[in-house]
């Protein structure tokens, strides 16, 4: 086909058609319109780096071609050719053939030839377009939006892109005109795990409210992104209880959801089955109750809230059980596995419900003593306790996490003051002091 169009084009500049002829005229066929947005002055470049024709392309360059033509939407050939992933040879022949000076330009509405790249998600030709020293990275779009938020909403996700971008010193958190979303908003909504995860690491503001009152945490757990972004947004400190302007927490979007496994980091960080939204549901009412592993998350949350640390169940939430069997069957075996740990003693008498229940500060003067940790690990059996096994491993890692931190304080104070507090004065101290708060404190 793409010969037969070339042919025809040949026979036509052969007698004098002029190839800078817009789509008004009748020499414009119809057939070459079809996909293709024209209007009344488009010319047959235009087409030609539309269809990815890149022989026709030189062939109506080789004859005189316009370069500098442009359509209705004030956009030239070069901005067609970038928009269309137009191969980067043809795109740096173009260049090079007069179409240069057109990178500076912006269209009508102020969208240049980089936007157009980047929103194609186009690698190759971002970074040739980012090498060359006319073209400004910080632009902004009409509607107030960076090249990193185009970056976020792309076509393909490219972390090289947003990286070459925050280099030349796009801004990380700048928000647009009209949703207030920042880039990291666009990249959770859009499911670019890879890009959120650098705009994260690189300091994005995980708490960030954008026009519809959704922060990042939010847009976590309805977007399409992985789990590892969720925990990190968590790690670098997301407002876990935040509610939408509907009054629904994070976990309640995740129950809707039915993601189990968003659930279950949600719950074993703290968030709270207990909250209501603004027409009074629990997390637990929003659940499908088909979604069997979301179930049986909230479930076992419930069962600890009950059990240890007596806070009252929704009576909702506990006719929803009762009415289920496969729930209630479950309910009553998350109860029995608490029971037998009233009766499992892991260190002198010290039971396993205790660890279960202690407070991370009471656990963690706890595991300051080596006795009590090598008892633990020779009487505790994992495949014990299938239900709970991982609320306890999170639970000792978390304490052990603020467990190192609180030691490397105590010692850090003990070389400054030694000679002038007591050690249970300095451990007093360590309590109100972090690591930042000291220079030259390592963990």
């Amino acid at each position: 086909m793409l010969q037969r169009h070339h042919r025809a084009a040949e026979f036509l500049i052969r007698r004098g058609a002029n190839v800078n002829e817009r789509c008004d005229t009748s020499l414009m066929s119809p057939e070459a319109w079809e996909h293709y947005d024209y209007d009344a002055q488009t010319t047959f470049l235009h087409v030609a780096v539309h269809r990815l024709d890149a022989s026709l392309a030189r062939l109506l360059m080789d004859h005189g071609a316009d370069l500098s033509a442009r359509n209705a939407k004030d956009r030239t050939a070069l901005f067609d050719a970038l928009a269309a992933d137009c191969p980067v040879d043809l795109v740096l022949e173009m260049m090079n053939r007069g179409a240069r000076h057109e990178l500076v330009h912006a269209d009508n509405m102020q969208c240049t030839y980089l936007h157009s790249v980047i929103s194609a998600g186009h690698e190759e030709l971002t970074e040739l377009l980012l090498a060359q020293p006319e073209v400004d990275a910080t632009l902004l779009h009409y509607t107030g939006k960076t090249m990193l938020h185009f970056a976020a909403d792309a076509r393909w996700e490219s972390v090289k892109t947003a990286r070459w971008l925050l280099e030349r010193g796009v801004p990380l958190d700048a928000r647009d005109r009209i949703f207030q979303n920042s880039p990291l908003h666009i990249a959770l909504r859009t499911g670019k795990s890879a890009m959120a995860k650098l705009l994260i690491e690189r300091g994005a503001d995980v708490n960030a409210r954008n026009g519809d009152g959704l922060r990042p945490l939010h847009l976590a757990v309805t977007g399409r992104c992985c789990l590892n972004v969720l925990e990190l947004l968590l790690a670098k400190g997301a407002e876990l209880h935040q509610p939408t302007p509907s009054g629904q927490t994070a976990l309640h979007l995740a129950c809707n959801e039915g993601r189990e496994g968003q659930l279950k980091t949600l719950l074993l960080r703290g968030a709270d089955p207990l909250a209501k939204d603004d027409v009074g549901r629990t997390p637990f009412q929003m659940i499908n109750r088909e979604v069997t592993g979301a179930a049986w998350q909230m479930i076992r949350r419930l069962g600890v809230l009950r059990m240890v640390e007596g806070r009252q169940i929704d009576e909702q939430d506990k006719q929803l059980i009762s009415r289920t069997p496969y729930m209630q069957e479950h309910y009553i075996a998350c109860r029995r596995e608490l029971q037998r740990m009233r009766k499992i003693k892991v260190y002198n008498d010290v039971t396993l419900f205790f660890v279960f229940a202690a407070s991370d500060e009471r656990l963690g003067m706890l595991m300051r003593n080596e006795e009590f940790l090598a008892s633990f690990k020779s009487r505790y059996v994992e495949y014990q306790y299938a239900v709970y096994n991982d609320y306890i491993s999170a639970k000792f890692k978390r304490t052990e996490k603020k467990l190192r931190r609180i030691c490397a304080v105590e010692n850090h104070l003990q070389k400054i003051f030694s000679a002038h507090l007591t050690y249970p004065a300095i451990e007093n101290l360590a309590k109100f002091v972090s690591v930042k708060d000291l220079p030259g404190c390592k963990l």
